[in-house]
């Protein structure tokens, strides 16, 4: 069995709440996505450096390998060619092990290796990209979320306008229809698309990467995603912002034996009520 392992069990995992064996057993492989490593690095400062570096270790003495990043593996489960050369995200990995400083970590988030120390012909990490890969997966999630409720239940404007807190009451009458409007199947057939339309950029594919062939490698994340949006709809809650990154851990699970571990009881439930009661282990942390 695999484990895609979200972030907050890096936590528990660095900190002694949990151990490996907790996630996954002695054959079990467990992966951690840059997804995970983007939230590691995100509000480094001088009182946290160590700490992170703490967890950064934590996932090498635990053999935690690393996978692409969601996009790039979508895009190559559905056999289409990339034209985009993935981001090196091991680079990363492997600077954030090795930092001692604040002013280390500041370093290895510009380039690594540091300058004077670089052999010859080896690559120099520019965690710019890294940051630009996240800034245009930010835009294109919120923009195919807007657009996907918008197509399917009218008056949803004024729920885009609530960027924090409680959205407005849905009538009733609307809330009536909400359910077996998206539970239909063209909505499966909607998300699809708009996930093969943000992938096309990686591979110019058009033969390979369609909405049917995207379907056929993400229909787990498709279903879950759908179910999402009945949740947000149905009791009326903004998405957190940490709901992008997410419910991308399902585009893993496509893969056979794949499961996301994760602490969070809320994916728990909404993948067993999309029809897959066994896509989460949920991790039990004592307190």
């Amino acid at each position: 069995m695999d484990f895609i392992v979200d972030t907050n069990l890096f936590y528990y995992l660095s900190d002694g709440w949990i151990s490996r064996a907790d996630i996954g057993g002695a054959t079990d492989d467990l992966f951690i996505s840059p997804i995970v490593i983007l939230e590691l690095i995100s509000g480094l400062d001088r009182s946290n450096a160590q700490y992170r570096r703490k967890i950064f270790e934590t996932i090498a003495h635990n053999n935690i390998r690393l996978v692409p990043d969601p996009e790039t593996w979508i895009v190559t489960r559905a056999n289409a060619k990339l034209t985009q050369e993935p981001f090196d995200w091991q680079l990363l990995l492997d600077a954030m092990r090795t930092v001692v400083t604040y002013d280390d970590v500041r370093q290895a988030m510009l380039y690594w290796p540091p300058p004077g120390t670089r052999p010859m012909r080896t690559r120099w990490l520019d965690i710019r990209l890294a940051n630009s890969w996240n800034a245009r997966h930010e835009k294109d999630w919120r923009e195919n979320l807007e657009a996907t409720l918008k197509r399917y239940v009218p008056n949803t404007n004024e729920w885009f306008s609530t960027k924090s807190g409680p959205r407005p009451k849905m009538p009733s009458s609307l809330k009536r229809i909400v359910g077996p409007v998206l539970n239909h199947d063209n909505m499966l057939d909607d998300i699809a698309a708009g996930l093969a339309l943000r992938l096309l950029p990686l591979s110019g594919d058009g033969v390979n990467l369609n909405p049917a062939s995207t379907r056929s490698v993400a229909d787990t994340y498709i279903r879950i995603f759908r179910q999402y949006l009945i949740d947000i709809l149905l009791k009326q809650s903004v998405p957190k912002e940490n709901d992008r990154w997410d419910i991308e851990f399902f585009l893993y699970l496509g893969a056979p034996g794949t499961r996301f571990a994760t602490a969070e009881p809320r994916w728990e439930n909404v993948a067993k009520d999309a029809g897959f009661p066994s896509a989460v282990k949920r991790i039990l942390i004592e307190s």
